[in-house]
C-alpha cells in the first residue's frame, strides 16, 4: 500500500529527474542574456574598436585516419596590437623548447614575417600586408588568420572567426568559473566566383563580460573521407585595452 510518504519520495525523485533532463536538453542561461545574432555582431564590433590588444593563446590539433586513434600535437602564441597598425605575432609550432617559429609584426608602415623553417624575412609595404597573414595561415596552423582578421576589421581578411556563420545558439556555459556564450556554425572558404568549399561545423566560446573569442573548435572538414578526423581546438586569453610597451613591436631577425 502507497503511503503519503512514499509518495512524496517518489514525486521529488522524480522532480530531480525532470530537471536532469532539462538541464541536458535547455542550456544554462544568466541575466540580460544576448541572442547568438547580438553576441557575433557586438564581439565584432568589440574587436574593430580596439585600440589596443595582447592576447596568449594554444592550439590542439587532432589528426587520423582510418578510424585509428587521433594523434594531437599543441601549438602557443602570442599577440600584441596598438591602433592603427602597430602588431606583433609570435607562433611555436609544438609543446618542447625550440620549436618551429614563425613572427609577423607591423612597424606602423610595412608588415614583416621571419620564419624560422626558412630563415627569410619577408617585408610587406602598404597595400600589400595581407599578404603577410594569408601566407603565414599554413605554417601556424591558421592561428595567424584567428584574431587580426577582426583587429584589422576594414582589410578584408578572411579566417575563422571573421567568416564564422551562425547556424544556432547553444545558451551559455562556464569555463573556468567565467560565463560564456556558445555558438554554432560553420566557416567556409569563399571565393570571387561564389563557389565556397571545405566548410567545417565551428563553435565559438565568447565570453559574456568582454565579449572577446575564448575557445574555437573546428571540427573535420565537410567532404573528408570517412574515419578521417582532422579537428582544431584554440583557446584565447585576451587582454582588451591593456597598457601595451612599444618595445612589443619590435622583432630582432636572428643572424643567418
Amino acid at each position: 500500500m502507497m503511503t503519503i510518504e512514499t509518495i512524496s519520495r517518489s514525486g521529488a525523485r522524480f522532480l530531480a529527474a525532470a530537471v536532469m533532463l532539462a538541464s541536458l536538453f535547455n542550456p544554462p542561461t544568466w541575466a540580460g542574456q544576448l541572442s547568438g545574432a547580438e553576441v557575433l555582431a557586438q564581439s565584432r564590433a568589440k574587436y574593430a574598436a580596439m585600440q589596443t590588444y595582447t592576447d596568449t593563446g594554444s592550439i590542439t590539433t587532432e589528426f587520423a585516419l582510418n578510424r585509428a586513434a587521433p594523434t594531437a600535437e599543441h601549438h602557443s602564441f602570442r599577440t600584441a596590437y596598438a591602433a592603427p597598425r602597430k602588431f606583433f605575432f609570435d607562433f611555436t609550432k609544438g609543446d618542447k623548447p625550440g620549436g618551429e617559429r614563425l613572427v609577423i609584426w607591423g612597424d606602423g608602415e610595412n608588415f614583416h614575417t621571419w620564419w624560422s623553417a626558412t630563415h627569410v624575412h619577408e617585408v610587406y609595404p602598404p597595400g600589400r600586408g595581407a599578404n603577410a597573414f594569408a601566407l603565414s595561415s599554413l605554417p601556424t596552423v591558421g592561428s595567424a588568420l584567428f584574431v587580426p582578421p577582426m583587429l584589422f576589421s576594414k582589410a578584408g581578411l578572411h579566417g575563422p572567426l571573421s567568416d564564422f556563420e551562425l547556424v544556432r545558439s547553444e545558451g551559455m556555459e562556464a569555463i573556468d568559473g567565467r560565463p560564456y556564450y556558445k555558438l554554432a556554425g560553420t566557416v567556409a572558404l569563399a571565393y570571387g566566383t561564389g563557389a565556397v568549399r571545405g566548410g567545417r561545423a565551428t563553435t565559438l566560446w565568447i565570453d559574456a563580460q568582454t565579449l572577446l573569442v575564448g575557445k574555437v573548435l573546428q571540427e573535420t572538414p565537410d567532404g573528408t573521407g570517412s574515419g578521417t578526423v582532422d579537428r582544431v581546438t584554440t583557446r584565447i586569453f585576451p587582454q582588451p585595452d591593456p597598457q601595451v610597451n612599444p618595445a612589443e613591436f619590435q622583432f630582432a631577425v636572428p643572424a643567418g
